[in-house]
Formats: structure tokens, C-alpha cells, sequence
């Protein structure tokens, strides 16, 4: 039986806290004193205070761009893909031909 996180951490009770992380394996309950600041990652190991208001606006921002970004590269990604594809196709054909031609020569010498 496998062990769930969530399914354990949504299995206490209300005042037990959620999961601080303490490493990519260890989870501890934790609870917030003030839960109207909160402290958040900007990226490059820099932290800013904001409200839990200012925060959830933030997030959203990011997730718009990044959802953004994604839509915006999705085209040349699949285009890559294609290109890539091809490729392959050629390789197995120049493969097959090179095998088929060094059999052929082999079954001449013989």
C-alpha cells in the first residue's frame, strides 16, 4: 500500500497545521501566526512580504504568463518535433539502404 501526503496531512485534524517543507523529502505540520503576510518567493533565492491578498494576485500573474509562454512556444516545439521526426525517417531509410548494399557486396566477395 502506497503512503499518499495529501492523504495523510488532509487526514488531521484542523489544528494540526499543513506541511512546512524542510527538504524534498521531509514534511513537518506547521501553522501560520499571521496569516495576513506572507512571505514569498520571487525567484533567484529572493523573498518579499506581502498581504495573502497581494500574493494570490501575484500568483495568478505568474501562472497568466507562464501560461502565456507556453501557448507562445507550443507552435515551434511542435515544428521541432516534426523536424525531428523526419530525421528519423531519413536515418532508418540511409541505414536500410547502407545494410542492404553492404549484403549485397558481401554476397558478391563470397
Amino acid at each position: 500500500m502506497g503512503f499518499s501526503r495529501q492523504k495523510y496531512w488532509s487526514g488531521l485534524p484542523y489544528w494540526a497545521g499543513f506541511p512546512l517543507i524542510l527538504t524534498s523529502q521531509m514534511y513537518v505540520p506547521g501553522k501560520l501566526h499571521d496569516v495576513e503576510h506572507v512571505l514569498i518567493d520571487v525567484g533567484t533565492g529572493y523573498y518579499v512580504e506581502k498581504t495573502a491578498e497581494d500574493a494570490k494576485d501575484f500568483f495568478k500573474r505568474k501562472i497568466d504568463f507562464l501560461t502565456k509562454q507556453m501557448e507562445k512556444i507550443q507552435p515551434a516545439l511542435q515544428e521541432k518535433h516534426t523536424m525531428k521526426q523526419a530525421v528519423m525517417e531519413m536515418m532508418s531509410q540511409k541505414i536500410q539502404q547502407l545494410t542492404t548494399l553492404g549484403a549485397a557486396q558481401a554476397t558478391t566477395k563470397a
